[in-house]
C-alpha cells in the first residue's frame, strides 16, 4: 500500500513450514490477500486515498471480504 503503511491481519499458531501446509493459516491469507485487492479497487475508484502514513476515507468504507 505505502512505504508508510502497514496492514495487519489475525494470525495464528504457525506450526507447519508454511502458511499454505495449515488450513487455519492459509484462511488468514487468503482474507488478507482480499482486503488488499478491495483497499486497492477503493483506491483506483477515489473511494479513499494513502498518502505517506494516512488513509484517508476509510472510516466510511465497507469491505466484504
Amino acid at each position: 500500500m505505502s512505504d508508510q503503511v502497514l496492514i495487519i491481519g489475525n494470525g495464528g499458531v504457525k506450526d507447519t513450514k508454511t502458511y499454505e501446509e495449515s488450513e487455519e493459516l492459509s484462511g488468514y491469507v487468503m482474507d488478507l490477500q482480499k482486503f488488499e485487492k478491495l483497499l486497492k479497487q477503493a483506491m483506483s475508484e477515489g473511494t479513499i486515498s494513502i498518502e505517506r502514513n494516512v488513509i484517508t476515507g476509510i472510516e466510511e468504507a465497507v469491505f466484504k471480504v
